[in-house]
């Protein structure tokens, strides 16, 4: 009888056990932060903890809620964080919510919360609308999270993203971090969230990401999900704050987390800020907050969405380019011939930060799993299109592309051919943000998987001239040429190593470098709305110059690259000859 109680005590006992664990497990059925790590050196100075009380008597600590700061006295965070609750206080640039472990003033700020205003549309029972403002008492002084008004980032899926928090770090039990903890993981397609959580999940307002064992949880709520691009925050974007769907378990397999998607509610924010800040951003007085800066993109770039082959990384974004990299340009003429890759040894533009029109070619499909991503091109960048005047590329506008026009296209990294093209299916315009215009030494490189692509631009604005045009007719010299042969001096420092004299300045106006090219490209313009004969006069000296020294480039890097010991030699020999030859006619006149 005994042994029978002992056992049964025994069941009760393990029971008991599994029941605690599967509460436990339960109660991560919100969002927290497990599978990370701590978070970066430069730290999230926007990222703030807010303290949540009891609604009966206001000081006991119910639990935490993470926020963002987006303007000096405005944190914004998700709604559920005040279901029944208070939400008392804020304390930005927060790192940990134990004592002696926290920031201190003034790397901290504790400010009381004196108002919040949920979303209109919010309501307990959905996933929808989770977003609250909250008014501090006092503005701070760190700098808030950066939200893109110009692009409703992530643009495609997957893309990586980087969650923050003070969440449970563990599916088990109640687990704190000692310090505020980040992880990343990516963006998950729509139509797979919606099955993972069977859920009408919105790809308007809602972002689902995730991956195994790795997730935000409970305490994490309201937190900020962010775009991180180099890792210092003023360059980070806001996209999203962590929601609390109870399908978005902590890191568990099929289950990604849900985001709310902050870009459809820019004008709601900007409409409360306005009217909560007690010190209000000067756009509130003429209702343009929301308003995307004009574009303000110079000559000639790709967005920073263009994709770029390098010999070292792959296929990597354009924004992700770097001086120095060795980036696909063309093939060797033999059949499926072998890649070339070429130097970047400059930009020509450069701004990463700036948001700009683009022409927006799409294409058809070359093979069935092969998809070539449309191109964001500025509309006088010039692109390669075959020629019907001889085997010859010629390089054209872009604007001069029509629907059903082809551009040469030298396929992947497994087939290589230069004389195939592939045919435009749509052409629209599009917003996106960075400008890049990278300067490879054969003056062309390739870009999203194949389409061949010109450095440089078209300085006269005309439909259909492919060619510098005098006296009123077209001459042989292309625009690609002629950019290619001025920018010669440029080129041949780079390859001299000349370091010193090759300083990447851009201007912060228009993006375009400095003295080889900003400068020049103001004198062009000016030179070609001359007359004929006038432009004529001053192009003709120019052209004497700098093609010497394009000729001297040929011979020099290009046709004694392969022989440069039998170039250097006989050049040796010539000189010696040049003056032994000198010397003997010297000799002859003192007899």
């Amino acid at each position: 009888m005994m042994m029978m109680m002992m056992k049964h005590s025994h069941y009760r006992s393990l029971l008991s056990l599994l029941l605690v664990v599967l509460l436990s497990l339960s109660l991560c059925c919100c969002e927290a932060i497990i599978g990370g790590g701590i978070v970066r050196s430069s730290g999230y100075p926007y990222f703030t903890l807010l303290e949540v009380r009891s609604e009966v008597d206001g000081q006991e600590v119910l639990h935490y809620c993470g926020g963002v700061l987006i303007h000096s006295d405005i944190v914004l965070t998700s709604a559920f964080c005040d279901r029944g609750r208070i939400v008392a206080s804020a304390s930005v640039n927060e790192t940990s919510f134990k004592e002696g472990m926290r920031n201190t003033p003034p790397l901290r700020s504790d400010r009381i919360v004196n108002n919040v205003v949920k979303h209109p549309n919010f309501t307990d029972a959905t996933i929808n609308d989770d977003l609250m403002l909250i008014q501090l008492h006092q503005p701070v002084d760190q700098e808030p999270a950066k939200i893109d008004r110009c692009v409703n980032r992530p643009e495609t899926d997957p893309q990586q993203v980087t969650t923050v928090g003070l969440g449970f770090t563990s599916n088990i039990g109640s687990v704190d971090p000692d310090f505020l903890q980040q992880v990343q993981y990516p963006t998950v397609p729509h139509a797979i969230c919606n099955e993972q959580l069977t859920e009408n999940i919105s790809s308007e307002h809602h972002i689902c990401a995730g991956r195994q064992g790795a997730g935000a949880c409970v305490g994490d709520a309201g937190g900020p999900l962010v775009i991180v691009t180099d890792g210092e925050p003023e360059n980070d974007w806001l996209v999203g704050i962590v929601s609390m769907s109870d399908e978005g378990r902590c890191g568990e397999s099929g289950k990604p987390g849900l985001y709310t998607r902050v870009f459809p509610y820019l004008q709601w924010i900007d409409d409360t800020i306005c009217e909560l800040s007690k010190a209000p951003p000067s756009c509130c007085e003429t209702n343009s907050c929301t308003a995307c800066p004009a574009p303000a993109i110079g000559g000639f770039c790709f967005s920073g969405q263009t994709q770029v082959t390098t010999e070292q990384q792959g296929i990597i974004p354009m924004s992700k380019l770097q001086v120095g990299d060795k980036v696909l340009s063309s093939s060797s003429s033999s059949e499926g011939g072998k890649p070339i890759y070429d130097t970047v040894y400059s930009f020509g533009h450069y701004q990463p930060n700036v948001v700009g029109q683009y022409l927006k070619l799409s294409f058809e499909k070359k093979t069935q799993d092969n998809n070539i991503p449309p191109l964001e091109i500025t509309p006088d960048h010039l692109v390669f299109v075959p020629s019907s005047a001889n085997k010859k590329n010629k390089a054209i506008p872009a604007s001069q592309i029509k629907v059903g026009d082809q551009i040469i296209f030298i396929g992947s990294n497994n087939n290589h051919n230069n004389n195939d093209a592939i045919r435009v299916t749509k052409i629209e315009s599009t917003t996106s943000r960075g400008a890049y215009s990278p300067f490879t030494y054969s003056g062309q490189l390739v870009v999203n998987s194949g389409l061949l692509v010109s450095n440089f631009i078209t300085m006269q604005q005309q439909p259909n001239f492919d060619t510098l045009r005098l006296f009123g007719i077209n001459t042989f010299i292309t625009h690609h040429t002629i950019a290619h042969v001025f920018e010669t001096p440029h080129r041949m420092l780079s390859k001299l190593s000349l370091s010193f004299m090759m300083q990447e300045e851009y201007n912060p106006e228009n993006g375009l470098l400095k003295f080889w090219i900003d400068e020049p490209h103001r004198m062009a313009k000016q030179i070609l709305q001359l007359p004929s004969y006038q432009m004529f006069m001053i192009l003709l000296p120019l052209f004497i110059l700098f093609g010497s020294l394009r000729l001297m480039e040929l011979l020099v890097f290009d046709l004694a690259g392969n022989y440069s010991v039998f170039f250097v030699a006989a050049v040796a020999v010539v000189v010696t000859m040049y003056y032994q030859k000198k010397g003997n006619k010297k000799m002859k006149v003192c007899y």
